[in-house]
């Protein structure tokens, strides 16, 4: 069975970048999300509204990370210049 990888190990570090359609969605949604419910939130912050904010960010970045498992490379330290 073939893997159809979303995701490609960054250059350096340790980590992913998206390579297919679906993997920039994810990584947007990222954004997205919790812009969308900042401004939903409005001008007024609140302990309350900051806790909020801080689990829908969280709910957000599940996925990601999830995906990125699933859908890419094993995560693995890249030094420059170094080759899979």
């Amino acid at each position: 069975m073939t893997r159809n990888n979303w995701f490609a190990r960054t250059a350096r570090g340790r980590g992913w970048t998206p390579i297919t359609w679906q993997g920039w969605a994810l990584a947007v949604s990222l954004i997205l999300v919790p812009l969308a419910f900042a401004g939903a939130l409005g001008a007024t912050p609140s302990v309350l509204a900051a806790a909020a904010y801080g689990a829908v960010t969280a709910f957000a970045l599940f996925p990601l990370l999830w995906m990125a498992i699933l859908k890419g490379p094993a995560p693995q330290w890249r030094y420059v210049g170094q080759d899979d």
